[in-house]
């Protein structure tokens, strides 16, 4: 689809990506008008996968909807575990409940939504699949499940680190960076102690970039 809309209306890729930062839900919902000219956008493709999982499995499409705010680059199942507690019920019974949680990744792995690593116990959900879902949630619902990625971060991550912890640290760091450098991230009381917390761990740690990002 990108070197389709290059072809046709850009004409370099150092363009295609300024509108796509500018414009992303609109380019998810282009259609080509090429050769062979392919009827479904990109947001109309992926769309129709979950509009089936939420109509067959309610609680696999809220659990993917949580899913498309955190690290695309693997998400544990450990640290969705860890922070159930901050979760709605619905999705806690869920997250707490290794079968009902089995059940709910089958079902999104079968419309090809995540890759599940059973070994690593990672959930692999690319970027533009959680672009579009996001996209096409309600303002009201994308702020509760922002709020949500709080909590569960704030849950997840150690309140200290000079002992054992400190390995889980190291852990968790990976899965909050991404959804607390989200630029569209909630600015609460809440956010600000969780973002201080990992930012004052990764300064103890030696990491001074990441600590002032």
């Amino acid at each position: 689809k990108a070197a389709a809309y290059v072809r046709e209306v850009t004409g370099d890729f150092k363009t295609f990506v300024q509108q796509y930062d500018k414009s992303r839900r609109e380019l998810h919902r282009w259609v080509p008008q090429g050769i062979r000219p392919y009827p479904y956008s990109v947001a109309t493709t992926w769309s129709m996968s979950f509009n089936i999982v939420r109509n067959n499995h309610h609680q696999a499409a809220e659990l993917f909807r949580l899913l498309s705010f955190l690290n695309p680059d693997g998400i544990l199942i450990d640290f969705l575990q860890a922070g159930a507690e901050a979760l709605q019920d619905d999705l806690r019974q869920l997250v707490s409940n290794p079968h009902d949680m089995s059940k709910a990744l089958i079902e999104l792995e079968k419309f090809s939504l995540l890759k599940w690593n059973r070994l690593t116990k990672t959930l692999l959900v690319h970027r533009l699949v959680q672009a579009v879902v996001k996209d096409e949630m309600s303002d009201s619902d994308s702020i509760m499940l922002r709020n949500t990625i709080i909590n569960l971060c704030g849950q997840s991550f150690p309140q200290e680190w000079m002992n054992k912890n400190r390995a889980l640290c190291h852990v968790c760091v990976g899965q909050v960076m991404s959804p607390l450098l989200d630029v569209e991230v909630m600015r609460t009381e809440k956010s600000a102690n969780i973002m201080y917390r990992v930012g004052w761990f990764l300064r103890e740690d030696g990491k001074i970039s990441d600590s002032e990002r």
